[in-house]
């Protein structure tokens, strides 16, 4: 049986020291459970100090990190952790799991 091959991209704040470790390790946990399989890519937006200014130019980094044309050129759908717990919140509400401006996952395209 031929294992899925899931890309997994992460964006990730400067400040934190952990992200990187524990999405794979929990995701190839997962992999072990389930069979599939995943490669992780990881990205950093950079940060000197926690003050608005930085996170306000961390933010204007993101689009270095992963640029806003992204899902129309994969075809695949970006999901940030915003995107992904609203979706997980929706879904556990019975609730349609539609937003709109939210980008792919919660247009409705998946």
């Amino acid at each position: 049986m031929t294992k899925r091959l899931h890309r997994i991209g992460q964006i990730v704040p400067s400040s934190n020291t952990t992200v990187e470790t524990e999405i794979p390790a929990m995701l190839n946990a997962h992999a072990l459970a389930h069979g599939t399989r995943f490669t992780f890519h990881s990205s950093r937006m950079r940060m000197n100090t926690v003050k608005k200014e930085e996170y306000a130019a961390m933010d204007a980094e993101s689009d270095r990190c992963a640029p806003a044309e992204v899902e129309a050129r994969t075809g695949k759908p970006v999901v940030t952790a915003a995107v992904g717990t609203i979706y997980a919140v929706l879904k556990a509400l019975d609730s349609e799991r539609r937003v709109a401006g939210a980008g792919a996952l919660l247009s409705g395209a998946y």
